[in-house]
């Protein structure tokens, strides 16, 4: 970006990330992902809306600001660390003694449990919201944006990491927004996304049983029209040995 400028070939350092809400893959989204150089576009991305910006809590080569506080709807969990924003990295990840408190609400009031690939919890929208103060600001996910469909239920995209005492916010956190990384300004800044609303984990759910429903049948129906086959089949052989022995018992 510094040696875009100085070309001059773009008059400030920024660039603005849309990132596409198409229920995980399982229909077309109403915008393509947006990458824009030297500038944003709210009217398209984020209309009626305005940034919410946020300073950088410091110079370390990171889009990193305070986190004040996250919260299960109205309850703090974590404190008094900083987020980096992270475009290249997929989910949210926290430190193990935060996010455990996070998991352990799921797992004990929530029908939750513990598989290899990490949190699975049944899909349906009755789970609480989540919620981050960056700097004095709230920006709150419901589960349809922390959940992910994953084989017949939901895969909890909040993990744990022993290694790290800051929350990473990736792609499950900004897809929510439409996000300015102001670099002259040294400041990020948030607006609503268009079409940001979430997975609809509970539509997810009903397609599955739909689809188990309509599984369900295929079996019934395929197992009865064996067994008329293989009955008729019999009664057709039957039929032939009686007419076959008739004639002897003449």
């Amino acid at each position: 970006m510094t040696t875009l400028k100085k070309q001059g070939k773009i008059s400030s350092k920024q660039f603005s990330v849309y990132l596409n809400n198409n229920n995980w893959g399982s229909s077309s989204p109403g915008l393509s992902s947006n990458l824009m150089i030297d500038g944003y576009d709210l009217a398209t991305y984020s209309p009626g809306n305005n940034f919410t910006y946020i300073p950088l809590a410091n110079n370390n080569g990171y889009w990193e600001v305070k986190c004040n506080s996250v919260k299960i709807d109205n309850q703090k969990f974590s404190s008094d660390l900083t987020a980096i924003i992270d475009t290249g990295t997929s989910l949210i990840y926290g430190p193990s003694s935060d996010v455990s408190t996070f998991e352990y609400d799921f797992l004990n009031n929530y029908n939750c449990y513990v598989s290899t690939s990490g949190i699975i919890c049944p899909c349906h929208s009755q789970y609480p919201n989540l919620t981050f103060d960056l700097d004095g600001s709230e920006f709150t996910l419901t589960s349809d944006d922390y959940l992910m469909p994953y084989q017949s239920s939901c895969f909890l995209a909040i993990q744990e990491e022993s290694n790290i005492d800051f929350w990473l916010l990736g792609d499950i956190f900004i897809r929510k927004y439409y996000v300015n990384f102001d670099m002259d300004g040294k400041r990020i800044g948030f607006a609503g996304a268009k079409y940001s609303g979430g997975s609809d984990n509970f539509d997810i759910n009903w397609r599955i049983i739909m689809i188990s429903v309509i599984g369900i049948g295929v079996v019934i129906f395929g197992g009865l029209s064996i067994w008329v086959c293989c009955h008729f089949k019999n009664r057709a052989k039957k039929n032939v040995r009686d007419i076959e022995v008739a004639p002897n018992q003449a």
